[in-house]
């Protein structure tokens, strides 16, 4: 028993002397991530609140009038996870209509979109789709195609912008990867970039433009 006595006192001496302390609360942490940030010319304001039962756990600045910006991408983002899933894809599907004549295509293709913003950006890995199919359809035996490329967009409606958007301000982002308007069906980020050079006097310019019409 004065064993037992011993050990209990030496685990209090221990820990009193290991600084062990409670745990901060969530607004002590959220504290100290702001003070490791540049803030001095920002607004810093946090609600949090636990969505089953409301309580709410931080308040600092809830009141004040801040402009969101980007950080309603988190809204957009977690609206999505939730509507479609994590395990969702986009799906841009080629159709023809008509038929094969040995090496000829004769008949339309249809390009539906199903909204993916992706689809042929320089931004993202991979190569260019259409040149994709185009391989294809040559690996396939087609050497010559007699119809209409046409894209259906109609999966989304036709406002490429939120209401209430500046669409003077958002058009000259467009250099800053912003701006671009939405559709349900885009190929390249929706836009064409042409490269001028002046060649000499009196001539026309040279230029190049991508997406390549080659």
């Amino acid at each position: 028993m004065r064993f037992a006595r011993l050990l209990y006192v030496a685990l209090l001496v221990a820990l009193s002397t290991t600084g062990l302390h409670a745990p901060a609360s969530l607004e002590a942490r959220l504290e100290d991530v702001r003070a490791t940030l540049s803030t001095e010319q920002a607004f810093w304001g946090l609600y949090v609140a636990d969505v089953e039962s409301g309580r709410v756990l931080v308040a600092q600045n809830a009141e004040q009038g801040l402009l969101p910006a980007s950080t309603h991408k988190l809204l957009t983002t977690a609206a999505a996870l939730d509507l479609l899933g994590p395990d969702y894809r986009y799906q841009t599907v080629l159709y023809f209509v008509g038929q094969v004549d040995g090496a000829t295509l004769r008949g339309d293709l249809i390009l539906r979109g199903s909204g993916d913003p992706t689809f042929g950006s320089p931004s993202w890995p991979g190569p260019d789709p259409l040149r994709t199919w185009a391989q294809e359809l040559a690996r396939m035996g087609i050497r010559r195609i007699e119809g209409r490329l046409i894209g259906d967009d109609n999966r989304f409606d036709d406002r490429p912008y939120a209401d209430g958007w500046d669409i003077d301000y958002v058009t000259t982002q467009i250099n800053l990867g912003l701006g671009f308007a939405v559709g349900g069906l885009s190929y390249h980020d929706n836009i064409v970039r042409l490269h001028m050079q002046a060649t000499r006097p009196g001539a026309p310019l040279a230029f190049t433009q991508e997406p390549s019409t080659i």
